[in-house]
């Protein structure tokens, strides 16, 4: 499901990782297979083309646990050498214009 937001962007809610990036060889053999079962909490796409602009994940208190660290480290290190942004901001309620404050900050 698609939605559209300001500045000619679209968000789509929990996208598979393995939509988003490929893996090498190399990295699927030292455990990228697993982003095959990963999602992407948003991901804010072109409106015009549909290329991935940025990748939000919202993170809660289990974002803590040493397992989940661990987890966040390997994504966060196969998204920066695919070279797709991703940005992690804390789970709670935000108001419209936080939002948009916090992506036009990360723009």
């Amino acid at each position: 499901m698609l939605k559209r937001v300001a500045d000619g962007y679209d968000v789509c809610p929990k996208v598979r990782v393995a939509d988003i990036i490929d893996c090498d060889p190399l990295t699927w053999r030292a455990g990228g297979w697993r982003i095959a079962t990963w999602h992407i909490d948003f991901v804010l796409i072109d409106a015009r083309t549909a290329a991935v602009k940025i990748c939000i994940e919202l993170d809660d208190k289990s974002h803590a646990r040493p397992k989940r660290r661990a987890r966040d480290a390997f994504l966060n290190s196969a998204m920066r050498r695919a070279g797709v942004r991703l940005l992690r901001i804390p789970l709670r309620r935000y108001t419209p214009e936080q939002i948009r404050a916090i992506l036009a900050q990360a723009a």
